[in-house]
């Protein structure tokens, strides 16, 4: 298994030369995109490394040999996502009521589905059809615990979004397979299966977050490595950028209760070189009161 490192020093290097407008640097790109294909990855490590939605990036590339090259890796790689996660969910046990009830799911899914095109699509129409949220559901197998089932079904409502928003997956799938990866991370339902169950419901549903969705949905993550991503990780950009924000701000701010600020001119600014500098005692951080540069006194 290749490292985390060497693939995102790959991709990166790919990345840069196909942004230049040498051909030489073109072809470069082209050749790394063509050696990637021989790596071995798996879910866990794409996660990470956050290396699929780079390289997707390349599929609207200007070159149309680098377009298909990445296109070629991205499929390749949801196929390795693909795999890797029906063999975990063929080694799940105690998530549905044995193979005859997954059957009969199958079976009313692909009679609705039946059903749906014969009523629904016109002759001659080529328009790809979004299935209702109500039909979504109704394609749900039942799951053996009503909690459960519930879970599925918040996790459909957010799949259910990225299909609006023109992302291509099964979703009825995506959302048992999310519960089961819950299930099975807790070990039943519990105190913390219900906390990530609101998280994950929260952020999959989140009008801010659409690249999150977009990327269960496709694949990109399968429902094992959602369970294990934190908090900060499953927010949108906006607020990861936001928390980021606040956290400075309140590190800027943090005067710790009890602990006043004292006024000395012993210190000299290292920026402005003045002396006018405020402290906190029995600490050696320093703040000038003039152009508010802080530094550590040693």
């Amino acid at each position: 298994m290749v490292l985390a490192s060497t693939l995102t020093v790959e991709v990166d290097s790919i990345l840069s030369a196909a942004a230049s407008a040498q051909q030489h640097d073109l072809e470069t790109a082209l050749s790394g995109l063509e050696s990637l294909q021989s790596f071995d990855v798996n879910t866990q490590l794409l996660a990470e490394t956050q290396a699929g939605k780079k390289i997707r990036k390349l599929t609207k590339h200007d070159d149309s040999n680098i377009a298909e090259a990445a296109k070629s890796l991205v499929a390749q790689w949801k196929e390795c996502v693909r795999l890797e996660q029906e063999e975990h969910t063929k080694r799940a046990s105690g998530s549905m009521d044995g193979d005859e009830e997954r059957d009969q799911g199958s079976n009313k899914r692909r009679k609705i589905e039946q059903q749906t095109a014969a009523e629904e699509q016109p002759s001659g129409q080529t328009e790809i059809k979004i299935e209702s949220l109500d039909r979504l559901k109704a394609m749900l197998p039942k799951l053996d615990d009503a909690m459960r089932h519930k879970t599925a079904l918040l996790m459909l409502e957010g799949l259910h979004k990225a299909l609006q928003e023109g992302v291509e997956g099964d979703a009825v799938q995506t959302a048992v397979d999310i519960e089961q990866a819950i299930f099975q991370q807790y070990g039943g339902v519990n105190a913390n299966y219900k906390t990530k169950v609101r998280s994950l419901a929260f952020n999959m549903k989140d009008a801010r977050n659409p690249d999150l969705r977009a990327r269960v949905l496709d694949g990109e993550i399968s429902g094992y490595v959602l369970v294990t991503l934190t908090s900060d990780e499953l927010a949108s950009n906006e607020r990861r950028k936001e928390n980021k924000e606040i956290r400075q701000h309140a590190l800027r701010e943090a005067n710790p209760a009890g602990i006043k600020k004292a006024t000395t001119d012993a210190f000299q600014c290292g920026k402005c070189k003045q002396k006018k500098c405020v402290y906190y005692p029995m600490t050696t951080f320093v703040t000038c009161t003039v152009c508010d540069h802080r530094w550590k006194f040693r």
